[in-house]
């Protein structure tokens, strides 16, 4: 089984890093004021589609703690939701299912009962795909649902969904996990695994997966695989085509001093090694970025120069996706670096072109 699927939290307890959203759905449980719709926005694998479905359990567990706020997990309607086969929960993939007939079919099925539990919920995940046609359908019922039927909405574009839509739900916005806490997951997942690791490539993993639980997990993965269960960073960078992190901060001392060999030496290494020039871009603005805001560079011309290099960085980042060349975006990002200052500009000028 997955790593994703293995560890996707049972309980409200079990969910890491969205601690605001989990203490909102226990106190609509514990009041039972529920709204007429909740829509869960985010980037991918932070956990929308997740806490909709604990919502769900939590809603038709029948020995429900409603002082610790978590289900019991045992129950009939507990082992079913886990099961992914609860017929009160139908869960629809609006990527899928855009047109009009597909919602009103559903939309048909919304006067019934409750088939096992007390609520039945229509858990719609990229509920943005819809085509306007089938918000308009689904506007009716959301203004006036029946008692026992709760609609929860999913996306990674909640810009996309209807004003109409929105204004009648209660919206969630998912946040970034925090590296700390991925981190730790990692780990605590690699002990349960016997998996041998160690810090330099736990945060590696950290870094590619951008704040996404289940990128870090999938990812986590991938490493297990290649490296047989003993992880090491060299290994996981030759597997995404990563360099080491003290690369960037060398390239950026050369700049500093201005050194074209250094730099051009620098960029054509990086070319032989067939890197992952996203990762690069990343960690070039998150190193200036940090830079600038620790003042580590305190005198007024050199923080302008920074400002400028970030700014080269992020105009060659909206090139490389313009162009999809983002190898010689990186490469003139950097050397526009370069040649800003004035002592380089002639030693710059007699080098001989990158190969």
């Amino acid at each position: 089984m997955a790593l994703a699927n293995k560890y996707r939290p049972n309980s409200f307890s079990e969910v890491i890093g969205q601690e605001n959203t989990v203490i909102a759905l226990r106190n609509i449980i514990k009041n039972q004021s529920f709204h007429n719709g909740y829509i869960f926005s985010g980037t991918r694998g932070v956990g929308k589609t997740t806490l909709g479905r604990l919502f769900a359990k939590a809603l038709n567990c029948t020995n429900y703690d409603v002082e610790k706020g978590e289900t019991c997990n045992v129950c009939n309607n507990c082992v079913e939701v886990q099961k992914n086969s609860h017929l009160d929960l139908i869960e629809i993939d609006a990527a899928s299912r855009t047109g009009v007939d597909d919602m009103r079919e559903l939309l048909d099925s919304v006067q019934y009962r409750p088939s096992q539990g007390k609520y039945k919920v229509y858990l719609i995940d990229e509920v943005h795909m819809l085509s306007s046609q089938s918000f308009n359908a689904m506007l009716k019922t959301l203004e006036e649902p029946p008692g026992h039927v709760i609609f929860m909405l999913a996306t990674t574009e909640a810009n996309k969904i209807p004003k109409t839509i929105v204004s009648r739900c209660l919206q969630f916005n998912l946040k970034l996990v925090s590296d700390e806490l991925i981190a730790e997951n990692l780990k605590r997942v690699f002990t349960n695994e016997e998996v041998t690791t160690d810090d330099k490539s736990v945060d590696l993993l950290v870094e590619l997966a951008k704040g996404s639980v289940r990128d870090s997990l999938t990812l986590a993965d991938q490493a297990i695989s290649h490296c047989d269960g003993n992880l090491t960073e060299p290994e996981i960078s030759k597997l995404h085509g990563v360099l080491d992190i003290s690369s960037t901060t060398k390239l950026f001392e050369a700049i500093f001093e201005n050194s074209v060999d250094d730099v051009i030496n620098e960029i054509r290494r990086y070319k032989s090694l067939d890197v992952n020039y996203d990762i690069l871009f990343d960690r070039a603005l998150s190193f200036l970025h940090s830079k600038m805001i620790d003042g580590l560079l305190s005198d007024e011309e050199s923080a302008q120069d920074l400002h400028l290099y970030y700014q080269f960085f992020t105009n060659g980042l909206i090139d490389a996706k313009q162009t999809g060349n983002k190898r010689d975006c990186f490469d003139i990002a950097v050397l526009r670096c370069l040649t800003f200052s004035e002592d380089s500009k002639n030693s710059l000028k007699k080098k001989a072109q990158i190969s």
